[in-house]
């Protein structure tokens, strides 16, 4: 069974790229990638990802512009960025989650075995059926519709 998922990482690290391309690809995701921010960007645009990894410093275009551009379009704003930098204090990573990132991992403190199970849980967040979400609302409505009535007896 082949997975469709697309993955596209926006990292000028060349060396940094390969290593990711190589894991994803043998978790059977589909890659794609951008060595700065405004091809990727355009790439966002046009191949429209499940999910993007994404540099803040970035040439051309940084990190931080790119996110703010893909949550500003209508045709991206939807799809999970998860930022991998290596700028780690806090004001950086609360910018990033402020600024609409699914989440923010500083690579130096992130195995790729932790990298993957992230994307994975984004996506499976992201991909949840809405039967499920449904189903589990009613779920808590009703326990929380019962409790006040058993206190007012």
């Amino acid at each position: 069974m082949s997975n469709t998922t697309k993955i596209l990482i926006i990292e000028d690290d060349a060396a940094l790229v390969k290593i990711y391309k190589n894991k994803l690809q043998r978790e059977g995701y589909n890659t794609i990638i951008s060595l700065n921010g405004k091809n990727g960007l355009e790439m966002a645009n046009a191949e429209k990802p499940d999910i993007i990894l994404l540099d803040i410093l970035l040439p051309k275009l940084n990190g931080r512009e790119v996110l703010k551009k893909l949550k500003e379009n209508s045709q991206t704003s939807s799809i999970p960025v998860l930022i991998l930098s290596n700028l780690a204090e806090m004001d950086e990573v609360m910018k990033g989650l402020e600024e609409g990132a699914a989440d923010y991992m500083i690579k130096s403190e992130h195995s790729l075995e932790e990298v993957v199970e992230r994307i994975k849980s984004i996506l499976n967040s992201n991909n949840q059926p809405e039967k499920e979400k449904k189903e589990e609302i009613p779920k808590e409505n009703t326990e929380q519709e019962k409790k006040p009535e058993q206190n007012e007896n």
